[in-house]
């Protein structure tokens, strides 16, 4: 059954797509999501050029939806764009396929302003490395950790937890043989969990055993050797090796009812290199502090207005009780669709 097949199906239960990952093994075009609960409108719009995800992302986030997700990958010489709309209002902005600079700079503008990232990806180009970000309304701390390595992302993941941040986004790209982390952190003070650079059946496992403890997975990421890479191989545990797991070439998911939860559950298990560990969702709340492109890719936009608009490791800071600007709160290319409210 195709990935659209199931898109449709799910939605149909009530389900809607928060997170895809798409990724080129072989000829091929495989496709992965997450689903949450949901209703109302919803959209997707996959594996096209700029120009197209532009022109729908311009279309659709004047219908009411807002872009929530986006993925990019390599076919061939070139981006292809996938992204996730659901519904909302208010401000929006995207920085598609920009340098580290470019990228900071228009965070920090964006953040200013009363937005907040919500999604990144970040992706090679050649022996560059290109972000892409999605921003929202929002308000409260924030914080963007990006392109580093395992234990410096643990570690400032461990920090910002404990100041009342949590991960919302997680990226991981291959740079050479080892893997680069990405995360965006958002207010929050409820348990959390981080399972990382894993296989699948190891996240499979993992990803059942705290359904049933009341967590729910909200970002889902594979590590590729190369997005572009003739033959698909997954880094297995950061030890470079490369392995084929015969259960990632078919489709896996399935809808999973309510639970009943424990009033109390006990997460104890520390973060540990290759995997992850709980947080008991006691962060408390910091003081106040504050810790140019190739294209002009996106642009933000504000109800009745619009604005048309390498790298180092341990990129990013975290900004804390920040108040907000005062804002009206197949495989084919160019698969995907809108379904709108009667």
């Amino acid at each position: 059954q195709s990935f659209r097949d199931k898109w449709q199906e799910w939605n149909a239960q009530g389900l809607r797509l928060h997170d895809i990952h798409v990724r080129r093994r072989g000829s091929k075009t495989l496709y992965s999501g997450v689903f949450r609960p949901g209703s109302g409108a919803y959209g997707l719009w996959a594996n096209v050029t700029w120009d197209s995800f532009r022109a729908k992302w311009q279309e659709w986030s004047n219908q009411g939806l807002r872009l929530v997700d986006i993925h990019v990958h390599r076919v061939g010489n070139e981006n292809r764009y996938s992204g996730v709309f659901l519904p909302g209002s208010g401000a929006y902005g995207l920085w598609a396929n920009v340098t580290w600079d470019s990228f900071k700079a228009k965070w920090q503008e964006l953040s200013r302003q009363g937005l907040r990232l919500v999604d990144i990806h970040v992706h090679r180009v050649g022996d560059q490395t290109r972000y892409s970000g999605v921003f929202l309304p929002g308000r409260g701390g924030y914080g963007l950790w990006a392109n580093t390595t395992w234990s410096s992302f643990v570690s400032k993941w461990r920090e910002w937890s404990n100041q009342g941040l949590r991960l919302v986004d997680l990226n991981m790209h291959q740079v050479g043989n080892s893997i680069r982390y990405s995360g965006v952190f958002l207010p929050g003070n409820d348990s959390h969990y981080l399972w990382a650079n894993v296989t699948f059946e190891s996240l499979r496992a993992k990803w059942q055993e705290l359904a049933k403890q009341g967590l729910r997975l909200i970002d889902f990421e594979i590590t590729n050797a190369e997005d572009d890479a003739a033959n698909f191989a997954d880094i297995s545990l950061g030890r470079g090796e490369i392995s084929y797991s015969p259960l990632e070439q078919e489709a896996f998911g399935g809808i999973f009812g309510q639970e009943t939860l424990n009033d109390v559950v006990d997460f104890s298990q520390a973060p540990l290199e290759g995997g992850g560990g709980i947080g008991t969702g006691n962060g408390a709340k910091a003081d106040p502090k504050v810790d140019r492109d190739l294209e002009m890719n996106g642009g933000v936009f504000f109800p009745n207005e619009s604005e048309n608009s390498n790298d180092q490791e341990g990129l990013g800071g975290a900004f804390f009780n920040i108040e907000s600007a005062d804002l009206p709160m197949t495989e084919v290319e160019g698969y995907g669709g809108v379904v709108l409210p009667d």
